[in-house]
């Protein structure tokens, strides 16, 4: 038993060196430099030798660089490496560039340009100032009844409304600079009049209709064309167009002229009442004086939406017309889509002016068919 043991032990010696002969064989062959073989690869010796590094000939080690394989025909300077001890952190430096020509860097290639995609048209905000197609590139069209330019679009049209002729003048603006005012005379003051026709040729209108005869009262905001004339109140319903083309009626007793104007005041009127305020009508048939009560000729202004206008002018007083009370023409007004609506100076002064001539038959003091004198006009040019 003691004989097969020993036996044992020596079998397994005998194998453990013979393993370790196979090992060392075969890394002597393909791993440790041969004067047949290339250069080694420096990976390939720290791989080997786990406590050195090998040891580089200095001179070949500035024109070789580790990984690198001999030219050709060119043998390593001794059959066996030389070994030196790794460079520590302290000792090492940067390996030498190779002298040779390097190669050359791949010039990378154009990324090529993103096929365009169409660009979606972007939604165009809210805005007050009417479809561009209410206007022209700049050429006047006009006729009988209708105007139209780049910035101007008039059209005039009579209705039969409770035995009377209205007329409506529908008008859209580009902006609310062509909204415009004038004084009898070019002057502002008192007992300054002029026929409605006579200040719209003096001043080029186009469109013309009479204003709140302001020069007949002592009180009453009175800004025009963009400038405060009169800031006492009267305590009325005010008619303020803003610079943005919309239309706001308030108490003259509630803000001052100044805060109006600051505001963005372009026109302020102060005749009344306010017959359409925010889309609903703001008379009664019985809470005005005898006078608004009758039936008369009437002018009044009206906003749909801001920079589209109505300019209504009704006849009265002759066996023909018979005229409208303010009640019958703020109904006349929200049929016809008013949000605000106010009432101008009207009988006699009523007048409607559209390209050199009257459109309505003025009752000069109810007796006469010719205008009446008055102190001033609202006019589109």
């Amino acid at each position: 038993m003691r004989n097969f043991l020993r036996n044992q032990k020596h079998n397994v010696i005998f194998a453990c060196v013979f393993v370790l002969f196979t090992v060392f064989t075969l890394l002597y062959v393909f791993v440790i430099p041969r004067k047949s073989k290339s250069a080694p690869i420096e990976s390939e010796r720290t791989f080997f030798f786990a406590t050195a590094a090998p040891v580089v000939n200095s001179e070949t080690a500035m024109h070789e660089p580790s990984g690198e394989t001999p030219a050709s025909g060119e043998t390593p300077a001794s059959e066996e490496p030389d070994i030196t001890p790794a460079p520590t952190e302290e000792t090492q430096t940067a390996t030498p560039e190779s002298s040779g020509t390097p190669e050359p860097t791949l010039t990378p290639s154009p990324t090529p340009e993103p096929t365009p995609t169409a660009t979606p048209e972007p939604t165009a905000p809210p805005t007050p100032s009417p479809t561009p197609s209410k206007f022209t590139d700049g050429e006047v069209q006009s006729g009988e009844d209708y105007y139209i330019d780049a910035n101007i679009n008039i059209k005039i049209t009579t209705y039969r409304y409770l035995d009377t002729d209205v007329h409506v003048a529908e008008i859209y603006l580009r902006t609310a600079e062509y909204f415009r005012t004038a004084f009898a005379k070019d002057t502002f003051g008192r007992n300054y009049k002029e026929y409605t026709s006579k200040i719209a040729k003096d001043n080029d209108a186009i469109f013309a209709i009479n204003g709140d005869y302001y020069g007949a009262r002592n009180k009453g905001y009175v800004i025009r064309n963009g400038k405060l004339y009169r800031d006492s109140s009267a305590g009325r319903d005010c008619l303020a167009v803003m610079t943005d083309g919309s239309m706001k009626i308030v108490k003259e007793n509630r803000i001052s002229a100044k805060d109006l104007l600051d505001q963005g005041c372009w026109q302020a009127f102060t005749f009344g009442p306010g017959l359409v305020i925010d889309g609903a009508v703001a008379v009664d048939k019985n809470d005005e004086v005898k006078a608004h009560l009758e039936s008369n000729p009437r002018t009044a202004i009206a906003m749909l939406e801001p920079l589209h206008f109505l300019c209504i002018v009704s006849d009265g007083r002759t066996e023909v017309n018979a005229g409208l009370t303010l009640y019958e023409l703020a109904g006349f007004l929200l049929e016809h889509g008013a949000v605000q609506a106010y009432n101008l100076d009207g009988g006699g002064s009523s007048s409607m002016y559209f390209m050199g001539r009257i459109v309505n038959q003025p009752t000069s003091y109810g007796t006469t068919i010719e205008e009446r004198g008055v102190s001033d006009i609202v006019y589109f040019k």
